[in-house]
C-alpha cells in the first residue's frame, strides 16, 4: 500500500497508523458499505453501496483492542481483553469495529489482541451509514491477522440478532458485484439480483440534514422486495420504498424525488437516523 499508484486513502492510513505508533501496520483491508433498503420483524433487504472503509491492523499479544481513527485523530479507545462485549460503552465511530471484533470471538475463532486504524469516506457524524463498511474491514483485518478461515468470519459477521446490522453488514462483507442479501430473523441468508445500472437506474441516497426518526416497518415488505427482485422488477421494489411510509420530515422531500422520476422513495439506513433513499 506504500505504492505510489495505490489510491491516496490506501497509502495515507498506514501513513497514519505509522505516524501514531511508529511502525508500519501488519495489514490493510478495505471494504464497501451495506445499505438496509427494506426491513421488518421478520427479514431486511440490503444491497451493497459504493462508499466504504479502510482498516491498518497489527497483532498484539496482550489481548488489548486499541482502536484510533483517522477521521478523528485525537479519538482512541482502548478495551481491555475482559471489555470487548458489544454492550461497552463506547464513541459511534468505533462501535463497528469492536462490534465485529467481538463477534469473532464470541464464534470462537480465537482472535487475540489488535491495534486498528480506521477510516472512512464519509463521516460519522452523516445519516448516511457507514458503520457496515467499519466492521467488514475490520473483519477481513482480524481474517488476515490470525488466518480466520473466509466462510467461518462471514458466518460470525452475520451472527447479530438485530436483522437490520445483519443484512447490512453481510451485504458489505460477502456479496458480489449484481447482489443483494436478504437476513431472516431465522438466520437463514438469501442472495438476489441486483444491477440498477443494468436498467439504466440508480439508487441516490440524500443526507437529510437533521436526525429523524423512521415511523416503523411493515410486515411483509421485504418478502414483496423480493419478488420484485427475482423478477426483475425495479418499480415494484421502488413503490415499496414509498409505500413503506415517510417521517413528515421526509414527507416534500419524497414527493419531490418521485415528482422528479423517482420509481420510489422513503427512509433507508439506520431506523434511528434514515437517509432518504
Amino acid at each position: 500500500m506504500t505504492r505510489v499508484d495505490a489510491p491516496a486513502d490506501l497509502r495515507m492510513v498506514p501513513y497514519t497508523y505509522l505516524k501514531m505508533f511508529g511502525r508500519q501496520p501488519d495489514v490493510v483491508t478495505s471494504a464497501q458499505g451495506g445499505l438496509r433498503l427494506l426491513a421488518d420483524p421478520s427479514a431486511a433487504l440490503a444491497v451493497p453501496v459504493p462508499w466504504g472503509a479502510i482498516v491498518a491492523a497489527s497483532t498484539r499479544d496482550d489481548g488489548v483492542l486499541e482502536i484510533r481513527s483517522r477521521n478523528r485523530p485525537a479519538e482512541g479507545v482502548t478495551l481491555q481483553p475482559d471489555q470487548w462485549p458489544e454492550s461497552i460503552r463506547v464513541p459511534g465511530w468505533a462501535r463497528p469495529a469492536v462490534r465485529a471484533a467481538f463477534r469473532l470471538r464470541a464464534a470462537g475463532l480465537g482472535t487475540g489482541g489488535a491495534t486498528l486504524v480506521v477510516h472512512t469516506g464519509l463521516p460519522f457524524d452523516l445519516a448516511i451509514p457507514v458503520g457496515s463498511a467499519v466492521a467488514a474491514a475490520t473483519t477481513r483485518a482480524f481474517t488476515e491477522l490470525y488466518g480466520i478461515p473466509g466462510p467461518a468470519a462471514v458466518t460470525a459477521a452475520g451472527s447479530s440478532v438485530f436483522v437490520e446490522d445483519r443484512a447490512a453488514d453481510l451485504a458489505a462483507l460477502s456479496t458480489c458485484p449484481g447482489e443483494a442479501i436478504v437476513a431472516r430473523a431465522d438466520t437463514t441468508v438469501h442472495r438476489l439480483p441486483w444491477n440498477p445500472a443494468a436498467a439504466g437506474l440508480r439508487l441516490l441516497v440524500v443526507e437529510p440534514g437533521d436526525p429523524v426518526t423512521w415511523p416503523g416497518p411493515r410486515g411483509g415488505d421485504v418478502d414483496r422486495a423480493v419478488r420484485a427482485l427475482r423478477g426483475g422488477d425495479l418499480p415494484r421494489l421502488g413503490r415499496l420504498l414509498t409505500a413503506a411510509g415517510a417521517p413528515p420530515a421526509f414527507t416534500a422531500a419524497v414527493a419531490a424525488a418521485n415528482n422528479a422520476g423517482a420509481l420510489g422513495a422513503g427512509p433507508v439506513g439506520d431506523p434511528s437516523r434514515a437517509a432518504m433513499g
